[in-house]
């Protein structure tokens, strides 16, 4: 008897601590994601939508968008998020438009390789 009620009693312990620990983790991501979002300034509707993307790409904590730009080029593909606002977050978070951050044009004339050297 006194086993049966010492093994509840461990398991309530442990279920306990589980969650504790997972309510933390939670938190502080969530918290992280707030401060950065008041460290970059973002108003609400950009906050919304930094969250609204990170729930879209099913992210493992919404800080993510913060410090992956792929995250925003994904978002370019999805109807639901506005490309103007969009742009505007994406020069907050990283100082640059897809257009800047694009690798320049090629000098050289891609039929003919050999003509820009001699």
């Amino acid at each position: 008897m006194m086993g049966i009620l010492f093994a509840v009693a461990a398991l309530g312990v442990l279920t306990f601590a589980l969650s504790l620990v997972r309510h933390t983790r939670w938190y502080q991501h969530r918290q992280l994601f707030w401060q950065l979002c008041r460290q970059h300034q973002l108003d609400r509707s950009s906050r919304r939508l930094l969250l609204q993307l990170s729930r879209q790409l099913r992210l493992p904590f919404p800080a993510w968008v913060f410090v992956d730009p792929r995250c925003l080029a994904a978002a370019q593909q999805m109807p639901t998020i506005p490309p103007a606002q969009l742009l505007q977050v994406q020069a907050k978070l990283f100082g640059e438009t897809p257009e800047q951050a694009a690798p320049p044009a090629s000098q050289e004339n891609p039929q003919n390789p050999n003509a820009s050297a001699g």
